[in-house]
């Protein structure tokens, strides 16, 4: 193995995150994003969650944190696994299988304090993977956040959604080989297939993610790191990719 190949990698890395955070490279994300249709999600959400966040009780990867009253895009007091759930926005489908006006406004203020904090390129929140979890959720749960909402927010979502696409076919490779590059292609391949002008993220996705299926998915069935939960993940995004 070349030893300077990790030294490279966090030289490109630290040079792409000062470029990231210009102004001149958040323009050059602009353009709204136009929702064909929304896809079904292949994973059902639990109403008990979603209950839970109401309540304030955030429990992320087996870890607690209880917020009332605070932004859990400012609290800084939990594990990276914990900030990762968080950031994926899985929890979102939590908030559609329980339904109804209020699961709704509450979802919808959830994000729109993520649109606030979040805009513009942050190294955790902006990880290829995690905008591939999150396009997945936000695209397939769309027309549950965005009725009855109002213009401002209408417009925030679908220009983030377009953003975070953009950045995503630019990216997706650096994501950490297995899974979490199954999520940012597979992500991108979402935003693509239900996006008006996407494409181009599909044609990028489509070139990546038959690779991505050959290499993980094993000729058993299993999944090349042999972790359930990774199956189980890889499953329902190729589930969710089908049906759309």
């Amino acid at each position: 193995m070349n030893a300077a190949a990790p030294v490279t990698g966090r030289l490109r890395d630290e040079l792409s995150a000062l470029l990231f955070r210009t102004p001149l490279y958040h323009a050059s994300l602009a353009g709204r994003a136009e929702l064909k249709f929304a896809p079904e999600d292949a994973l059902p959400g639990e109403p008990a969650a979603a209950d839970a966040l109401f309540r304030g009780d955030f429990c992320f990867a087996g870890e607690e944190h209880r917020l009332v009253g605070g932004s859990p895009w400012r609290y800084a007091e939990a594990s990276s696994a914990w900030q990762v759930e968080l950031h994926g926005f899985g929890w979102l489908r939590d908030f559609a299988a329980n339904g109804g006006a209020a699961a709704r406004r509450k979802a919808r203020e959830l994000c729109a304090g993520w649109l606030a904090e979040h805009a513009r390129w942050d190294a955790l929140p902006w990880r290829p993977d995690l905008i591939g979890r999150r396009l997945a959720t936000w695209v397939c749960h769309a027309p549950f956040l965005l009725e009855n909402a109002d213009a401002a927010f209408r417009a925030a979502f679908l220009d983030s959604i377009a953003r975070q696409a953009r950045h995503l076919r630019r990216t997706a490779l650096r994501s950490q080989p297995g899974l979490p590059r199954l999520e940012a292609v597979g992500g991108l391949a979402l935003a693509g297939l239900t996006l008006a002008d996407g494409g181009a993220w599909l044609a990028r996705a489509e070139r990546l993610i038959g690779a991505e299926i050959g290499r993980q998915i094993l000729a058993d069935g299993g999944h090349a790191s042999r972790s359930p939960g990774a199956l189980f993940a890889a499953l329902a995004l190729l589930t969710t990719l089908a049906r759309a």
